[in-house]
């Protein structure tokens, strides 16, 4: 599933759309079909392709807790923006939380070390979302599925 939204994603990356708004509640699955749908490119398509403020009336645009660092200083709209909303859901969903990263006062500073400590059963992602958060995001996973590889290569999983 997560290969499914990170090829999605990068389909609209190479577009010149950046979602702008990844979470949980934007990405659906269809039962019937078994197919995944990501929805709600609100800001996206506010854009329509253009470099998308990073506030309007005052308001950092996108939902917080999702937000990348560079989104939560005021910085435009771009593709690693989608990078870094990606991980914190897949944090999230493998989680129940968000990481320590979601957080203003945890993103983008020198002394922060970790993104948040996995249990130990998800231990062998650490080193993964550790430069999927990374704070600057020329450091981060690009493209989408580039993430995707590194989750199945922390687990030896490959695809049929």
């Amino acid at each position: 599933m997560l290969e499914k939204v990170a090829a999605a994603l990068d389909h609209a990356h190479f577009h010149g759309v950046v979602h702008g708004d990844i979470k949980p509640d934007n990405i659906m699955l269809d039962v019937g079909s078994e197919q995944l749908h990501v929805i709600d490119f609100g800001l996206a398509s506010a854009s329509r392709g253009q470099k998308l403020p990073a506030m309007a009336a005052g308001r950092v645009l996108g939902s917080t807790g999702y937000l990348s660092p560079e989104r939560q200083r005021g910085r435009e709209l771009k593709a690693a923006c989608d990078h870094w909303s990606l991980a914190v859901t897949t944090w999230e969903l493998l989680t129940g939380g968000l990481p320590a990263a979601a957080f203003p006062e945890g993103v983008g500073t020198a002394d922060v070390e970790r993104v948040g400590e996995l249990g130990a059963e998800h231990v062998v992602f650490q080193a993964v979302f550790d430069r999927a958060f990374a704070a600057e995001s020329d450091d981060r996973y690009q493209p989408c599925l580039e993430f995707v590889e590194s989750m199945r290569g922390a687990t030896g999983i490959r695809p049929e």
